[in-house]
């Protein structure tokens, strides 16, 4: 590859890049290679400048590893709050801005999503909090949010009782936080049996300041008539009213019920939150 001209970016460490910042001795559109990082920055005007984040820091944002991802599957982000987190992109503004910007509405994506991969233990014979389902809300619900989960369940031949699914929205994250609308399907059988089944919760604006939230449940398992549930693979449901408005930093996620005697066990849970 030839070099007729060599192009080098300005070479400065941190302390230094934040010095001339101060000293207003910055430049727009100017690049900055930050050695003892190994990051990128660029000047945006004589005394401000924006990092770049680099491949690896995005990746680990992606996959929920590192530093950046631990932080976010942990529903924190030092230096954030999850309301800072809630904005729009604006299309013209410069391309380092607008990468910034996407960057961190890929980070608001992965506060509100949850999920657990590993099988819970049987049980669920009582109400039982499901690992995994839990999100934090950035901001109180508005008109349309929903919150959405899928669910595969597994049973044993134990247990005949109607499967009950819990929304719960509270402080605590535990089945002692307020059931807000439930879905019940209808009765299962003494068969072993697997089930996907997906959850909609969605919040409907009422007389204000008071919502409803209008549910609906949907089950696939292995067998048509028995196991799982029985003849009825649908759930619907509307909430009575209440008042959303101060429920911003509550914990939204789902309780469930496997009715007396049951052996059930959550093989996986996948829920998001849609303001």
């Amino acid at each position: 590859m030839a070099r007729n001209i060599p192009i080098r970016f300005l070479r400065t460490t941190r302390a230094n890049l934040n010095t001339q910042q101060s000293a207003n001795g910055l430049l727009q559109g100017e690049p900055y290679l930050v050695t003892d990082e190994g990051t990128l920055a660029i000047g945006t005007g004589v005394g401000t400048y924006v990092n770049m984040a680099t491949k690896a820091q995005v990746d680990a944002i992606d996959a929920g590893t590192g530093v950046e991802g631990s932080a976010l599957n942990a529903q924190t982000v030092v230096g954030f709050s999850l309301s800072d987190l809630l904005f729009t992109v604006d299309l013209s503004a410069d391309e380092t801005l607008k990468m910034t910007a996407l960057n961190l509405l890929r980070a608001q994506r992965l506060l509100l999503t949850n999920r657990a991969f590993t099988d819970s233990a049987a049980g669920f014979a009582a109400d039982t909090y499901v690992a995994g389902s839990n999100i934090v809300l950035p901001a109180a619900p508005a008109e349309r949010s929903k919150y959405h989960a899928l669910v595969k369940v597994s049973k044993t031949a134990a247990g005949t009782a109607t499967p009950i699914f819990n929304l719960r929205i509270g402080t605590n994250g535990t089945t002692a936080d307020t059931s807000r609308c439930s879905l019940t399907f209808s009765a299962g059988t003494a068969a072993a049996d697997v089930a996907l089944v997906e959850l909609w919760f969605e919040f409907v604006l009422g007389t204000p300041p008071n919502y409803t939230i209008n549910a609906e449940g949907n089950a696939r398992n292995n067998l048509a008539t028995t196991g799982w549930s029985g003849t009825s693979k649908q759930a619907t449901n509307t909430s009575s009213a209440f008042d959303p408005s101060a429920l911003a930093g509550n914990i939204i996620g789902l309780s469930y019920n496997g009715g007396a005697s049951a052996a059930h066990t959550i093989q996986f849970v996948d829920a998001e939150w849609i303001p």
